[in-house]
Order: structure tokens, then C-alpha cells, then sequence
């Protein structure tokens, strides 16, 4: 992944939580919030799941626990969408604001510093 790349994705993922949030406070709702989460969600368990070298022995801990942080906010995302059980809803809230977090760090970090090697 190039320097490009990388603020590419960093601030196109800003950007959506940017607007998602935006909708979400003139809306009064939290579907395009939700929405997001399950998109971003989804994106890291499939980039993950074109890379399995991680589950190979000894297993990558960190990479594990992302996997299951992010089939975690699928699922919350999912459940508070589709049946809006509170404890859901304030789950996915609680994932949105630390995705908007991460994004929000990653375009810090893109803008900082310059990748010159990524594995």
C-alpha cells in the first residue's frame, strides 16, 4: 500500500463517519451511523479474510482480537438496525465514536509521517 493509498482510505473513512454523524444529529436517527459501522466492519473482516497468514501458528493476538472486535460491531450494528435493542443501539454508538476515533488518528498520522515500507 502506497502513501497515496493509505490517505486515500484514512480519509475516506473520516469523511463517512464525518457524515454519518452529520445525518445522524439533523435526522434524529442512527441508521446511517449504523450503516457505517457494518460497512467498515465488514471491509476489515474481509481484508482480513484475504490474508489468513495470521491464524497460522503462533497466531498474531492483535490481529485476532481486531477480528473479533469487528465481528462484534457487525453483529451490534446488525442486531440495532435490524431490532433496535437498546443495549445494541448504545453498543453501536459506543463503536461508531471509536471508529471515528481511529480514522480521525489515521488521517493524523497519514499527514505526519511518510510510509517509505509497508508489509
Amino acid at each position: 500500500m502506497s502513501n497515496l493509498q493509505l490517505t486515500i482510505v484514512a480519509l475516506t473513512a473520516l469523511a463517512a463517519h464525518v457524515l454519518a454523524l452529520a445525518a445522524a444529529l439533523m435526522h434524529r436517527g442512527h441508521q446511517g451511523a449504523f450503516g457505517v459501522n457494518l460497512a467498515v466492519g465488514g471491509v476489515a473482516l474481509i481484508a482480513l479474510a484475504t490474508n489468513l497468514r495470521w491464524l497460522r501458528a503462533p497466531i498474531d493476538l492483535q490481529v485476532a482480537a481486531l477480528a473479533v472486535v469487528e465481528v462484534l460491531v457487525v453483529i451490534l450494528a446488525a442486531l440495532a438496525l435490524a431490532r433496535g435493542y437498546r443495549a445494541a443501539v448504545v453498543g453501536s454508538w459506543i463503536a461508531f465514536g471509536l471508529n471515528f476515533l481511529a480514522s480521525a488518528l489515521a488521517v493524523a498520522f497519514v499527514f505526519t509521517f511518510k510510509i517509505t515500507r509497508l508489509i
